[in-house]
């Protein structure tokens, strides 16, 4: 396998990871229902609330003794029935699920996730003014689990 086949399987790895974290977290499948709306695309479907991964960014970390790989997820969350209260909710689940995870049971395989770390979180009214939209950012640092 290329470099680049290993970068590309490395990245598709976290972001499964994340991924589970958050589908199979008791707090959002309680927030967004079973199973839980946390979709890697757009949905189609106009199931309120959802979140959505909005963008996935990879820069290199690298130490001299290990390899390493700063992810940055952003999410987007949609609500629409139960004001702010449901949107901060939300939120709250989601940060809940990525600091309380056990990272060790959900991958990423030959990677080791050192921090996983929530960097931004807020809720704004859509220009419509009939949903509101949160963005979630989460850092996650990732290294060769073989040194």
């Amino acid at each position: 396998m290329s470099f680049d086949g290993f970068l590309a399987s490395a990245e598709t790895d976290v972001i499964n990871a994340v991924l589970t974290v958050l589908r199979t977290d008791p707090g959002v499948t309680q927030t967004l229902g079973e199973p839980a709306r946390v979709f890697d695309s757009e949905t189609e479907g106009g199931y309120f609330p959802y979140v959505c991964l909005e963008r996935h960014k990879v820069t290199s970390a690298d130490t001299l003794d290990r390899a390493r790989h700063e992810h940055v997820f952003q999410f987007e969350s949609r609500s629409k029935f139960d004001g702010f209260l449901e949107a901060k909710n939300i939120l709250s689940a989601l940060r809940a699920a990525i600091e309380n995870a056990d990272w060790s049971l959900v991958g990423p395989a030959e990677q080791r996730v050192v921090m996983a770390l929530v960097t931004y979180a807020d809720v704004m009214r859509t220009r419509r003014g009939t949903s509101l939209r949160g963005v979630f950012r989460v850092k996650v640092l990732v290294e060769d689990a073989h040194g």
